[in-house]
Order: structure tokens, then C-alpha cells, then sequence
């Protein structure tokens, strides 16, 4: 099972923000329903974290998540422009 781990690179954000910030990620990227990935801590790290569990599994899959992660920090980064 291919497990893959990725941050967010936000120079000078604490630890805690960026494990905040990891968080309302996966929520935006889960809230459909479609996928599923989790915030956790790998090497005393927060991480977003992928696995692929299905061999049903294709690029297409892959391609979506990547279009979900960047409207999740998009939509995100309005929403803290916004208020």
C-alpha cells in the first residue's frame, strides 16, 4: 500500500499553525465525500497523508486529488483574505 506523506511550505509558520492549516485542508478536500486523506505526524511533523488502498485506483484519481488540494489552499487562503 503506497503511503505518501506532503506538507504545506509556509516559511515561518509554528508548528501548530501548520498542522492547523494541514487540518482545514484535508476538511476541505474530504467534505464530498470523494476521498479520503488525514492530517497526522510523521517524524514530529504535521503531514498530510495519502494512501492508495484500492488497485482500482488510477492516475485519474491522482489527478483529481492534486485539483482538490489546490482549490482546498485556494478557497482557504480567500476565506483568510476575507475574514
Amino acid at each position: 500500500m503506497p503511503i505518501i506523506n506532503f506538507r504545506l511550505m509556509m516559511r515561518g509558520a509554528s508548528p501548530q499553525h501548520l498542522a492547523t492549516a494541514h487540518a482545514a485542508i484535508v476538511d476541505e478536500v474530504t467534505r464530498d465525500g470523494k476521498r479520503w486523506i488525514s492530517e497526522t505526524v510523521a517524524n514530529g511533523h504535521s503531514v498530510i497523508r495519502m494512501m492508495v488502498i484500492s488497485y482500482l485506483t488510477g492516475e485519474n484519481h491522482l489527478r483529481e486529488l492534486e485539483k482538490a488540494l489546490i482549490n482546498a489552499v485556494r478557497v482557504l487562503a480567500f476565506r483568510a483574505k476575507v475574514g
